[in-house]
């Protein structure tokens, strides 16, 4: 579903039930602002270790991925603690956790750097 104009709340919710109905599981960590939250998404690996992808924008202004902390996967402590620092320094941001096995980001847009 595309982000363009929607509200993070309706955003997430309807990718999260399309996710969640074709048979993946992801839950919400962190209820953000419901306007207009930036949304992280964590991709849990299910092997002690995760991907994390912050919302940005292209240079062309369309929605897409940045790994905050590099492109390779990470050890899931090191995954909790950047959630955790992400909350504490911006209590808007939404937090979404999915479980994947194979790093499928189930939100529209490209992943950069």
């Amino acid at each position: 579903m595309p982000r363009d104009r929607l509200p993070s709340a309706l955003w997430v919710s309807a990718t999260l039930r399309q996710l969640n109905a074709s048979g993946g599981f992801a839950a919400v960590v962190n209820k953000g602002e419901p306007e207009s939250g930036v949304l992280v998404v964590r991709l849990n690996l299910l092997n002690g270790t995760s991907h994390l992808l912050s919302e940005t924008r292209d240079l062309d202004g369309g929605l897409a991925w940045l790994p905050p902390l590099g492109p390779e996967p990470l050890p899931d402590e090191k995954a909790d603690a950047y959630v955790e620092r992400t909350m504490a320094r911006d209590p808007d941001v939404w937090i979404v956790e999915v479980e994947t096995r194979d790093g499928k980001n189930p939100f529209d847009g490209k992943t950069i750097g």
